[in-house]
């Protein structure tokens, strides 16, 4: 140990004396400065919400701490989430310098602010970050990275190294202990190996490999690097899987770019218990398992955020071309580092549906719908019991809460008119008790007809589901008996879950039919519910994208669904140019909404109102002929009793 701590000794005296000019003591961490208006326009027209209460939240607004940030940290779980090529990565790459070698970068011997007397390197780089500036009184001449040499390079510089705030001591690892390196393959070919292991590019000083090890301090079978001190450090890819994190407790485990799988960083915890876990991405995935893991208030890590206009090392006008060859479904994770749920190329006029999602205030009650007494299957049926059936139940509306959201909760976006006629088209998919281990979402809808002046069908209630798909039928058929006996138009004979619900509500008495012809014959036949074929599914599709033609961007189209808004615009051409959703995306209420624009546009006579209450009795009853009653309601039992206590 004494020799080892004579080496560092050795290292930091040789640096200290000679200003050793190399990558890693020359390194200063940067933060985000307050934008510009200008910054900020593009962040809007890129749909880009930075400066949302959620993100706010999390982040904080400009100012705000980024690389500097993330090396005073002393939280075992730190995020870096920023655009492309901002710097999140040189981050952990230099630290993992700092935990193998005890040795430290010149801004992080000093206190915030404190001038380190240690001249920065001229280039290109600094010179874009800090400017030119005259040696002879310390101002900043301009920015401009070719400049003309007159005389000398001695007339201007690029300033000293500013302190950053001393490195917490804690962080840096025990003699003996191993670092690990998690990414994918390409980014361990293109990054990490090259600056670990390529003498001419990499950021560790000769001085900290072990080059008595492996062959001179590497192992490029097993990408591994010897360090100084008995320090190892391991690269591996996400591809091989969480059970490569399972064999080793690391001082540090870095994972760039998003894991795959949520089990990886699981696996990155369990392994690191008493040392540090973190995750630098560029979120290109699409919204994915680790937005819950970023911007969940209750993991305690610290978070840092930053766009590439925040980058002082980025030319503002090269991200502006750049920005204007992507599209903009890219341009949220890549430019601005945010969860998009947008990918792919738009099978809807995205940009339409950005406009109105931005520019229109959707309001919404949250609801449930009960029935007010116990109930036998849909029309009941006396032979096998006494109860009615919901049909002849009255269901009541009730206030529902946030948590309640994913279960049982619709939208109401208008309620229930008399004498009106409605439509509910649901799609039924793998539920489950626990939100989290729902398969799927289940998703229905109730529309209604224009009445009165009104040019367009109008969504009244939506809801977006976990349940199993028996009880989600249930909820179904309670919101069809509230909204005066509806029309229920649900998706037919495809899977096991459509499959499933069906036979919950098959006897309730107001089907849509569909005209289906028989393949063998050609012969025409009524079919209950909306049989969905193929060609029939690319139809609904186009149904949509008719209605989505009708408006222009600064015209209301009449979606008030916030959901369904963000579900369309990130609906994209998959196979054949046919209407798919991204991974971990859904299609679900559009084609709900789909259906119901169809059987609207080509079977609105099917739609009636099928309640009407029953006459008012005026004749007077003697009081003392009642016989006591005992009240059946449900009361505050509620939901549960509902979904349980029938058929």
């Amino acid at each position: 140990m004494e020799i080892l701590s004579s080496v560092a000794k050795h290292i930091r005296d040789a640096a200290d004396l000679k200003h050793d000019k190399h990558l890693f003591y020359m390194f200063e961490p940067w933060n985000v400065a307050k934008r510009s208006a200008e910054i900020k326009r593009k962040a809007i027209e890129d749909d880009a919400q930075i400066y949302t209460e959620e993100f706010v939240d999390v982040f904080g607004t400009d100012p705000h701490p980024f690389q500097t940030g993330y090396f005073q940290s002393t939280k075992k779980i730190r995020i870096l989430l920023a655009g492309s090529s901002t710097g999140k990565s040189i981050c952990p790459l230099v630290e993992t310098g700092i935990m193998v070698s005890g040795e430290l970068p010149y801004t992080f011997r000093y206190d915030e602010g404190v001038d380190t007397g240690v001249p920065r390197v001229i280039s290109k780089e600094n010179i874009r970050r800090f400017g030119r500036i005259d040696s002879s009184n310390g101002k900043i001449i301009d920015y401009n990275v070719k400049p003309k040499q007159e005389s000398s390079w001695q007339e201007w510089n690029c300033g000293n190294i500013m302190g950053a705030g001393r490195y917490p001591q804690e962080k840096i690892s025990e003699a003996g202990k191993q670092i690990w390196i998690a990414t994918i393959a390409e980014s361990i070919k293109k990054f990490w190996w090259p600056m670990l292991a390529n003498p001419e590019t990499r950021i560790l000083p000769d001085a900290f490999i072990d080059t008595s090890k492996g062959n001179n301090g590497y192992n490029i079978s097993t990408n591994t690097v010897h360090c100084i001190r008995g320090m190892e450090i391991f690269i591996l890819s996400f591809e091989q899987g969480h059970k490569k994190f399972e064999s080793v407790r690391a001082h540090a485990i870095v994972e760039d770019e998003e894991t795959t799988t949520p089990e990886l960083f699981a696996s990155a915890q369990e392994h690191a218990p008493e040392g540090y876990v973190t995750i630098a991405m560029t979120p290109l995935e699409g919204i994915t398992w680790s937005r819950k893991l970023v911007f969940n208030k209750g993991v305690d890590a610290d978070r840092f955020h930053a766009t590439q206009y925040d980058s002082p090392y980025q030319d503002n006008k090269e991200i502006d071309r750049r920005r204007t060859t992507y599209a903009k479904w890219i341009r949220q994770s890549r430019c601005w580092g945010l969860y998009s749920e947008q990918s792919g190329e738009p099978y809807f006029n995205r940009a339409k549906l950005n406009v109105w999602l931005q520019a229109y205030s959707m309001n919404y009650d949250l609801v449930s719908f009960t029935p007010k007494s116990q109930w036998f299957k849909m029309k009941g049926n006396t032979r096998i019991s006494s109860l009615p059936g919901l049909i002849d139940t009255d269901v009541h509306k009730n206030p529902a809460y946030e948590n309640e959201e994913a279960t049982v909760a619709w939208r109401m976006y208008e309620d229930r008119l008399p004498g009106v006629g409605y439509i509910l088209a649901a799609d039924a998919a793998e539920g489950a008790e626990i939100p989290e281990e729902a398969g799927d979402i289940n998703a229905a809808m109730v529309m209604r007809l224009p009445i009165g002046k009104e040019e367009h069908a109008k969504i009244v209630c939506t809801i977006r589901s976990t349940l199993p798909t028996k009880a989600f039928a249930k909820v179904c058929a309670f919101a069809l008996r509230y909204y005066n006996n509806a029309m229920l138009a649900a998706e037919s004979g495809q899977g096991a879950e459509n499959k499933a619900f069906e036979l919950e509500v098959e006897d309730w008495p107001y089907l849509y039919m569909s005209t289906v012809t028989r393949d063998a014959t050609g012969t025409p036949r009524q079919k209950p519910g909306f049989v969905m074929k193929s060609n029939q599914r690319q139809a609904i599709f186009k149904e949509i994208e008719e209605y989505i033609g009708e408006f222009d961007e600064d015209e209301y189209p009449h979606i008030p669904d916030r959901p369904l808004l963000k579900e369309l615009a990130a609906a994209v051409k998959g196979k054949k140019g046919r209407c798919d959703h991204v991974k971990r995306g859904s299609l679900d209420t559009g084609i709900c909404f789909g259906i119901l624009l169809h059987v609207i546009k080509h079977d609105s006579d099917q739609i009636k109102c099928n309640y009407f209450p029953p006459p008012k009795q005026n004749r007077r009853i003697d009081p003392r002929r009642l016989a006591p009653q005992v009240p059946c309601g449900l009361g505050m039992l509620g939901m549960k009793e509902a979904l349980n206590g029938s058929s």
